[in-house]
């Protein structure tokens, strides 16, 4: 036993003036041995974990792209996942809602491997050692959102055993049989849910009928049910560069839910048919609402599934020489519905758009192949007859609504202050009065009654053609079936407003997320293509007391703010160059390399400076524009 004491430090006392040592307890030694022990066996750990998180290090710089869910696995199966889960939920939690312990344990280990405790640090840390993608939408899984578009065990096994068990259709009796009709979807080449198709008829006193057939998952789910609780939860389909992650499982969005989705078998439809949400409705002379003939569940046929590309090339040969007549007829009625809310005074933002793509397995790839595409809404024939159906049908749903008195979720905007006409007079038309537009634009509000949508000339306007896509349609689709069942509606007014005002920080939330992976992949595409010379339409001042001055990539549709020395008018058109990337905060910086033409338009000094911008530049964005050398 004194062996055991000597080799364990002495208690020492000072007594009498004089430094004395006493022999530790055997309990006191025990513990100090355990201390010891347990103290070298966490060296050991932090040891261990050190080796192993640099043996995956090495292992991830030599194989990439690498599976990240081999990797974690990897790690799950080890013992230091604890550190590695830490580490991702530190990494991958939105500011401020990580659990303290875990909090603690993340920045212990990134301290362990000598790097700063911050979340993109962390997020650096798990892409080096192939935990995370090179590309990973960082944005999306802080939003709580996962990019391979989970929905978790129990609602996967749901959407099977309604795939293989239908549940009966609460409008069976009521379903209006249109197999008979051309149905016509006009999507983009990649679209999977198909949520709308259009048809043309005439009645028998000659009138020209307009259809609308909308997506009808309706008929699959009910109120409360796990498929609705989770399409509230989420609010809404998010659109990214390297896909969509859906509100509804992806068996069921593409497949009975979808117009011309596969139908489930047992089901109650004949081969090749599905279920829809048919409106039918004819336009008075001057393009306005006519009657709404129906507004019922349908049974239709997909005849005719379509790109806007292919719609575009065959409107253009005009009728007689065009391969789809009836299209000819609908977009006759879509121009003819257009200029109706024209002079009613709606407001468009003629405004080009970038369509950034990315293939979901290049996301860990060094050089990914990522395209961008311009995108024009009032440059294709094709998506101006949709946009006007569509709008054609959400009228028509809001005026019976209206008549009826249903709370619906109806869309409003209050009337903007425009700038003065002499001001947009002088714009040239397209891209800078857009600009111009926009910037004095209101925020749309949703109310369970009627109100009148200022941008869309319309008193009453009912969004009803997404339900696949946007819960908010679905509220629209269970109070209609409703109302048309004699039942009682299952989303009342206050209903409405509660579902409705719980979703919007939600979607502002989504919104930024979707905002921030799109400027990061283009700010990559641009990356990938520093030396090129980009045409950029000058669509009018952003700051013109800073020199500021917003364009427009006119090969990309990219919007972006530039720095400039001289005096340019909205109009201009100026050849930029790229001078700063910094991919993973999204943000790229562009200088003037030349100046390649002039508007003859103009608008004054006052007028711009008199311009308030709809939305600022960050600080940091702002700074970087500022203080660094243009030239």
């Amino acid at each position: 036993m004194c062996s055991v004491y000597l080799l364990r430090p002495a208690v020492q006392a000072f007594k009498g003036g004089v430094w004395s040592f006493e022999p530790r307890s055997a309990e006191a030694v025990e513990v100090a041995e355990a201390a010891a022990a347990a103290e070298a066996a966490a060296a050991a750990a932090k040891a261990a974990f050190l080796e192993q998180f640099s043996a995956a290090r090495a292992a991830a710089a030599k194989a990439r792209p690498a599976s990240v869910t081999a990797a974690l696995a990897a790690w799950k199966q080890g013992p230091h996942w604890d550190r590695v889960a830490a580490l991702l939920d530190f990494a991958l939690t939105a500011p401020g809602k990580c659990p303290e312990s875990i909090d603690s344990l993340a920045r212990d280990t990134l301290l362990l491997l000598r790097r700063r405790p911050e979340p993109d640090v962390a997020v650096s840390v798990l892409t080096e050692a192939g935990l995370l993608r090179l590309h990973e939408p960082i944005p999306l899984l802080r939003a709580g959102r996962s990019a391979e578009q989970e929905f978790g065990t129990h609602l996967e096994k749901a959407a099977q055993a309604m795939l293989h068990s239908p549940p009966p259709d609460p409008d069976v009796c009521r379903r209006l049989d249109l197999t008979h009709l051309a149905v016509y979807t006009v999507d983009d080449a990649s679209t999977t849910e198909v949520d709308d198709g259009l048809s043309v008829t005439t009645d028998e006193a000659g009138n020209r009928l307009l259809w609308v057939h909308v997506a009808d998952p309706t008929r699959w789910i009910t109120p409360g049910d796990v498929f609705d609780v989770e399409a509230r939860n989420r609010s809404r389909t998010l659109y990214f560069p390297f896909g969509a992650v859906p509100m509804f499982p992806r068996v069921l969005a593409e497949g009975p839910f979808s117009l011309g989705g596969s139908s489930p078998s047992g089901g109650d439809q004949a081969a090749g048919t599905c279920c829809a949400f048919s409106v039918c409705a004819s336009l008075n002379a001057d393009g306005s609402l006519g009657a709404v003939v129906h507004l019922t569940p349908s049974t239709i046929s997909v005849s005719h599934r379509l790109t806007y590309d292919e719609v575009d090339a065959d409107l253009g040969l005009g009728p007689g020489m065009c391969q789809y007549e009836d299209l000819q007829l609908i977009y006759e009625a879509a121009r003819l519905r257009r200029s109706w809310r024209v002079s009613r005074g709606c407001i468009d933002i003629d405004l080009p758009e970038p369509k950034l793509e990315v293939a979901a397995d290049e996301l860990d790839k060094a050089r990914p192949a990522v395209t961008c595409t311009k995108l024009s809404q009032w440059e294709s024939a094709a998506r101006t007859m949709v946009a006007e159906m569509m709008i054609l049908a959400g009228e028509a749903v809001g005026t019976v609504g209206a008549q009826q008195h249903l709370p619906l979720p109806y869309r409003g905007q209050e009337v903007p202050q425009l700038p003065p006409q002499e001001v947009l007079d002088a714009l040239p038309e397209g891209p800078c009065r857009g600009y111009a537009l926009r910037r004095c634009m209101t925020r749309s509000v949703i109310e369970p009654a009627p109100v009148r949508h200022a941008s869309l000339a319309l008193d009453a306007y009912v969004q009803f053609t997404s339900p696949i896509r946007r819960y908010s349609d679905i509220m629209t689709h269970f109070n209609l079936k409703a109302h048309l069942r004699g039942e009682p509606l299952p989303f009342p007014a206050p209903a409405i407003c509660s579902i409705t005002n719980s979703a919007v920080e939600l979607n502002r939330e989504l919104g930024r997320a979707e905002g921030d992976v799109s400027k990061y992949w283009a700010a990559e595409y641009l990356r990938q293509r520093g030396s090129c010379g980009w045409p950029a339409l000058v669509l009018g001042w952003f700051r013109a007391e800073l020199n500021l001055v917003a364009v427009t990539l006119e090969d990309l549709g990219l919007e972006t703010i530039v720095k400039v020395d001289f005096p340019v008018e909205a109009g201009d058109r100026l050849l930029l160059k790229v001078a700063e990337v910094d991919v993973k905060a999204g943000f790229y910086r562009m200088y003037v390399d030349d100046r390649l033409s002039t508007s003859s338009s103009s608008i004054s000094a006052e007028a711009a400076e008199a311009d308030q911008p709809q939305e600022d530049l960050s600080e940091e964005e702002l700074e970087r524009l500022l203080l660094l050398d243009l030239a």
